[in-house]
């Protein structure tokens, strides 16, 4: 009873933001207006002396946030720490798992990748050391074969990979951080408790992250006189008549700000912690994870992300049938299946149709020249490493930052042919089925959230997602290990 107890208010304490906006809201809304128009920089012209303020304002709003992430974070893992370092476990091994969890986190922060190559590195050496190896899937293979691919394919037109890969490396050079961890999977293996932290690592800090943000949201709402239900809608411009809202007044507590990309990777984080949950970890508990979806489906409303709003329900739809599927019959698993895939392809059907939210012309034009280019260029191997950069140059969007298709199996298909496509479909096939047959639904849930992502934007060639997509391959790509007797030596 008295744990429960102490559960519960440590609960209410991580709430206390939200909690406080509420109050503000419903108590006072014109007070709360004036505590925005203080917080938001944009606003601070209302404010006498607005130079300072604007200054000393962002600061107080970024670090009151960030103050709130590091304070709750670290007394949760002060609170667990005889759970999480136990006298059992290897110690560097532990640390390097806590260190992976936390490099997602600082991924909001730092545009670099310089921790996980670092403790990466230093887990090579330390399976190195200890002579362990381990043979990679078939999934994995065909995956390594698409990364290679697409190095040889610089051959296909070298003219233009030497016109455009000192303005654009990181077109190329992005692949090295898919490449790493499959190489370091040849000599290192997590266990099931190391992936179990490392989850809950992600699960503790994006917890209080979204809490923050939707405290930010309520405030923000009640400043354009709407009610919190207003993001409920297939429209950007829900918060105010004139020009798209800024999604970055909402994202007041974190550097990178991508809506589609964080979106993703919390509905990631959610449906590993369920799994995490169902294993029976003490570190996640049922009413953290309700909360926890509760809120993110708030999140991906709140700064318009299109494909996290349809993740989001496909998501969900399956962690329910994953959930009842055991106590149902074969007959009635197939009906069920069916009856989602029809659900689904209706409602995107509906959704493209009946609604202007989900049209896009700056990617339809992008996808029109793709399927140009692939009608156009060598069918077997494509049109080469570098070649989109042709086609986004002559349609002005290179400014603009687009090096991509936004669409992972058009560029394949576009820049390496058939081969290319062929190897990065069955790389997911084999992948998704692999997570089936050895029970691995963490990796089940990263994929289905992933492989609708590749669809409409890019999993496996933007930098600062492959940041985060390389570590959850590192962790997740191979099948844990149980005891093993070269872990503690």
């Amino acid at each position: 009873m008295k744990y429960k107890f102490r559960n519960n208010l440590s609960l209410l304490i991580t709430f206390s933001p939200l909690i406080i906006a509420l109050f503000l809201v419903i108590l006072s809304p014109s007070y709360a207006k004036r505590i925005w128009e203080f917080l938001d920089e944009k606003n601070i012209d209302i404010i006498k002396n607005q130079t300072l303020f604007k200054y000393v304002s962002k600061e107080i709003l970024f670090f009151l946030g960030v103050g709130y992430l590091i304070i709750f974070f670290f007394y949760w893992v002060f609170k667990e720490r005889k759970n999480i370092f136990t006298p059992t476990d290897n110690k560097f091994r532990t640390i390097s798992v806590f260190l992976l969890g936390l490099s997602i986190p600082i991924w909001l922060y730092a545009r670099t990748n310089v921790l996980l190559f670092t403790i990466m590195g230093l887990l090579v050496i330390y399976g190195i050391k200890n002579k362990q190896k381990y043979r990679l899937s078939k999934s994995t293979i065909f995956l390594l074969l698409y990364v290679i691919l697409q190095f040889v394919g610089i051959l296909w037109k070298l003219d233009v990979f030497q016109v455009y890969f000192w303005k654009y490396p990181a077109n190329i050079t992005n692949q090295l951080m898919i490449l790493a961890p499959i190489v370091a999977l040849c000599v290192f293996r997590f266990t099931t408790r190391e992936k179990n932290l490392f989850i809950s690592i992600l699960f503790k800090f994006f917890f209080l992250y979204i809490i923050l943000h939707l405290t930010s949201y309520i405030l923000l709402s009640n400043y354009y006189d709407k009610n919190i239900f207003s993001c409920f809608v297939f429209n950007k411009r829900y918060l105010i008549n004139k020009g798209y809202l800024m999604y970055t007044d909402v994202f007041q507590f974190s550097e990178y700000r991508h809506p589609s990309m964080i979106s993703n990777l919390l509905i990631i984080i959610g449906a590993i912690s369920y799994v995490n949950y169902k294993n029976n970890s003490s570190w996640i508990s049922r009413k953290e994870l309700i909360l926890y979806w509760i809120i993110t489906l708030f999140f991906v409303f709140i700064v318009q992300a299109r494909v996290a709003q349809v993740g989001y329900f496909v998501v969900l739809a399956f962690i329910f049938f994953f959930d009842i599927s055991k106590r149902i019959s074969r007959k009635k698993q197939i009906s069920i299946i069916l009856l989602g895939v029809l659900l689904f392809f209706v409602g995107i059907y509906g959704m493209i149709n009946f609604t202007s939210f989900f049209n896009d012309p700056a990617r339809t034009a992008i996808y029109n020249e793709g399927l140009k280019s692939i009608k156009t260029n060598n069918l077997l191997l494509g049109a080469g490493t570098y070649s989109e950069m042709i086609i986004f140059e002559k349609m002005d969007m290179l400014k603009d930052g687009t090096v991509h298709y936004h669409n992972d199996f058009l560029q394949a298909m576009a820049k390496y042919g058939i081969i290319g496509f062929s190897l990065l479909l069955l790389w997911i096939i084999t992948a998704f089925r692999s997570s089936l047959k050895d029970k691995r639904l963490d990796f089940f849930f990263f994929l289905l959230p992933t492989l609708l992502f590749m669809l409409t934007d890019t999993a496996l060639n933007h930098y600062r997602i492959l940041i985060v997509n390389a570590v959850f391959l590192f962790v997740f790509l191979e099948k844990e290990i149980d005891t093993d007797k070269r872990i503690n030596e």
